[in-house]
């Protein structure tokens, strides 16, 4: 999945400690920015995710002739995915940030190209599926295997492509802003991913189940406590951030739009409580994930705790998402 820049909501926005008001046409450029680049990147997330959620579908293809009764399906979801990566990509082209605006440690520019360089190796991704859905079609066993890992291989260079992202932008941020938990909890998220696909991937393929299992269950037992730890800090500086805000802008009279824009601020910023929610669940599924034995884990036709992950990593995207779009007004 694509890396999330609307993370930077709230690094776009002033200290709590300033009435907003003072800065209103910075904070609006910064949110109007950070909010259409959620959108694109958005896209790009849900037309890949549909491929996901076809797990079913390529469960089936277990032999030659399943292979083609589902290759048409299969193809028009990746006919989806690569209009989705364009849209992203047309998306990413029309944005002309404010000039001299930074977001944090990072440029807008910056942050651009790393959305793009996520959009390219989607691109790559889909055409690996491409050769080994025809070689599978032609029950050419050795190009299938030649294909598979490939395949592979670029879905866990895309999640820990976007652990790096995150870990990179957690440190612009001081760790006493919520922020800096938020995207911390990003980080733990995309770890957990990579360790629950290649730990899958070794029971079933590696003649070990039992280390992997193990493995496994060591790297989880961290993703959680770091997950709770995270969303336990994260919901303590939010408190504090909201307190502050309320008593630096009390009592000043903000009217019409400056009220508004206010109202936005806070409210975003309230919502944010929603992803320490999300940290809370991502501890959960790792401490149920550390508990598969090897045998459990090798039967699985596919790696359930990836999935049961990805559908979180959705939810946690639409969320910062739906923050952003409610700071720039474009939310109900």
């Amino acid at each position: 999945m694509a890396a999330f820049a609307a993370a930077f909501l709230l690094a776009a926005m002033p200290a709590a400690s300033q009435p907003p008001a003072a800065a209103t046409p910075q904070v609006e450029e910064s949110l109007a920015f950070v909010a259409r680049l959620g959108e694109a990147v958005n896209v790009q997330v849900a037309g890949m995710k549909k491929l996901l959620d076809a797990k079913p579908l390529f469960e089936s293809m277990t032999t030659p002739a399943r292979v083609k009764a589902a290759a048409p399906k299969v193809r028009a979801l990746m006919a989806e995915a690569r209009r989705s990566v364009q849209q992203s990509d047309a998306m990413l082209a029309a944005i002309v940030p404010p000039p001299g605006l930074r977001l944090g440690s990072l440029s807008p520019a910056s942050m651009i190209a790393e959305v793009r360089s996520q959009n390219a190796k989607s691109v790559a991704l889909l055409g690996d599926y491409d050769a080994f859905l025809v070689a599978a079609e032609r029950g050419d066993r050795a190009a299938v295997l030649k294909a598979a890992p490939r395949l592979m291989e670029g879905s866990f260079l895309l999640v820990d492509g976007n652990a790096t992202i995150y870990r990179n932008r957690q440190a612009a941020i001081p760790s006493d802003q919520s922020v800096h938990q938020a995207l911390g909890i990003g980080v733990q998220l995309y770890r957990a991913e990579s360790a629950a696909g290649r730990a899958w991937l070794a029971a079933k393929f590696g003649g070990r189940p039992d280390a992997a299992a193990s493995s496994l269950g060591s790297q989880l037992a961290e993703v959680a406590r770091e997950a709770r730890a995270l969303s336990a800090e994260g919901r303590t500086n939010l408190a504090r951030e909201l307190s502050e805000l309320d008593r630096n802008t009390a009592g000043l009279g903000f009217q019409g739009e400056e009220a508004a824009t206010l109202a936005r601020i806070r409210q975003a910023l309230a919502d944010k409580a929603k992803l320490f929610a999300i940290g809370d669940e991502l501890a959960g599924l790792a401490e149920a994930g550390a508990r598969v034995g090897g045998a459990a884990l090798a039967a699985q036709p596919s790696p359930q705790l990836l999935g049961q992950l990805a559908a979180l990593e959705l939810r946690f995207h639409g969320t910062l998402a739906e923050q952003a779009a409610m700071a720039a007004g474009k939310a109900p």
